[in-house]
């Protein structure tokens, strides 16, 4: 889920709700006041510490990282954008842990200043996993911040998320595998996706990724799973032979599972480096990389189908602006139909192949292309 910019209708709107968050966390903070016996408002002083001085520190940490948490679980439930700066000026002693939450960052004071200047907003489970979305929905539906005499139910949601820690580790650490307690609470949700992204940018496909994680969830977790999304952002595409141990097995003993590769053209392909290269040399050098990286998607698709991959179990979707996809699917067709018309001469003896073709303007990985591709982009 990504965040949504407000408009200036829903000014008055955001500003009461973050209102409420403020006194809903004033409420969260009278009950651990009488749990823990430790006094904590809501800005201002430090609180008055009871006891040895250690013991007083470590729950007045404690206590701060909960309420960051709380923060942060009322702020993505309310599907509204928010910026660090008005969650500072709203909670002074927490915006800090706030923002390190969020982003993974230190607010240093150059960071602070940058905030004074310009206002940084931070939609609802802004740059991580889906599976936060789920726990969030699953706490949303226990109402537990709903509701400050309700005792119990906190209690059993501090037992379940705050001694765990797995929100404060999938916060600070989006790429880690989420412990066995976090996968044990996705039991009672079904019909959610699963999104699964590389660990490294250019080192692991998110299949070899995906693997890992699955050991992960427990028996009943994995029957509630539908739909498993691999983000592949960068063009890493998995050995047939990941697949054979992974996803087959696992399709076939789950009928119900259906696996989709949203392939990212744009973000795989038209940037970094490339976008630096001007001229004829960039133009060669965008069009080989896209038919490379095409051809191992589609190779794929095509092998998975030949190992007896279930049929409809796994998808090939292109992501991304439109205007990239039609440039990439014109240039793997016009690679494809170069490859056919050259076979076909070569048959005739019109024209000679060279080591690695480098002199006829045509990539020998094509000629997966030219065999794989759907007979509409084959051309005549």
């Amino acid at each position: 889920m990504t965040g949504k910019l407000r408009t200036a209708d829903d000014e008055s709107i955001h500003l009461a709700l973050m209102l409420v968050c403020k006194d809903i966390i004033t409420e969260v903070n009278e009950l651990f006041l009488k749990r823990n016996a430790v006094t904590v408002s809501t800005g201002g002083p430090e609180p008055a510490h009871t006891g040895a001085p250690e013991a007083s520190r470590y729950e007045h940490a404690s206590l701060q990282i909960r309420r960051t948490k709380a923060l942060v679980l009322l702020l993505n439930a309310s599907a509204v954008s928010f910026t660090v700066k008005q969650a500072m000026d709203l909670f002074p002693d927490t915006g800090k842990q706030l923002f390190r939450l969020l982003t993974g960052k230190r607010l240093c004071k150059r960071r602070r200043s940058c905030l004074a200047r310009r206002s940084y907003w931070y939609g609802p489970m802004s740059g991580h996993s889906e599976l936060l979305e789920i726990l969030f929905q699953n706490a949303q539906s226990m109402s537990v911040l709903g509701s400050s005499e309700d005792v119990a139910t906190y209690s059993k949601y501090h037992e379940y998320c705050m001694n765990e820690k797995h929100i404060l580790t999938t916060l600070s650490t989006p790429w880690e595998i989420p412990p066995d307690a976090q996968f044990r609470a996705m039991d009672c949700v079904a019909d959610e996706p699963l999104r699964v992204q590389p660990r490294y940018m250019r080192s692991y496909s998110p299949v070899a990724r995906f693997g890992s994680v699955m050991q992960k969830i427990s028996g009943a977790a994995r029957n509630n799973i539908r739909t498993v999304i691999l983000e592949d952002l960068y063009g890493s595409v998995a050995s047939p032979e990941c697949h054979s141990r992974g996803l087959i097995p696992l399709c076939k003993d789950h009928p119900q599972l259906r696996i989709e590769r949203r392939a990212n053209v744009q973000d795989a392909v038209l940037q970094g480096y490339y976008n630096r290269v001007r001229g004829q040399k960039r133009t060669r050098i965008v069009k080989a990389l896209l038919i490379r990286v095409m051809t191992r998607w589609i190779e794929e698709a095509m092998t998975l189908e030949l190992a007896r991959m279930p049929p409809g179990a796994f998808e090939l979707i292109f992501v991304g602006e439109l205007k990239a996809i039609a440039t990439t699917l014109k240039i793997v067709k016009e690679a494809a139909v170069w490859h056919l018309a050259f076979q076909r001469h070569f048959q005739d003896g019109i024209v000679r192949q060279a080591n690695g073709c480098p002199n006829t303007g045509i990539d020998p990985v094509a000629a997966v292309l030219a065999r794989h591709l759907p007979g509409i982009l084959r051309g005549t």
